[in-house]
């Protein structure tokens, strides 16, 4: 078991090792708008804005239940703070290349509007 990082000032965890076709099956099975292909796909976390993989999150127990932790260090974020770009970050190169590739853009007070097409 690896213990928790004791700075962090969440409850102490223990951390459990599984499979990794049980960790991709769990990562999945608690993705909320993310899907994972593999341990080495890249996914970023809302509570602590970093990029990490698959391989890197961390699985425990609680009351007989498996839960999965993001695998940066000394973050706890669960499955929910999961994204598969930065959304939350408007200057972030990948943010603006998903809201090219949808056609949105901010207006003048920051809100992602649809770029109107020119009629002829």
């Amino acid at each position: 078991m690896i213990p928790r990082h004791p700075e962090n000032r969440g409850p102490r965890r223990e951390y459990i090792e599984i499979s990794p076709d049980e960790k991709l099956k769990l990562l999945n099975e608690h993705g909320i708008g993310v899907t994972w292909g593999s341990l080495d796909d890249e996914k970023w976390c809302l509570h602590c804005e970093k990029k990490f993989s698959g391989s890197s999150a961390r699985i425990y127990r609680e009351n007989g239940e498996l839960w999965v932790e993001c695998g940066t260090p000394d973050c706890d974020g669960s499955p929910i703070d999961f994204a598969n770009y930065p959304w939350w970050d408007p200057n972030h190169p990948l943010t603006q290349e998903h809201d090219q590739a949808m056609g949105e853009f901010p207006d003048d007070e920051g809100y992602k509007t649809k770029k109107k097409k020119k009629r002829r």
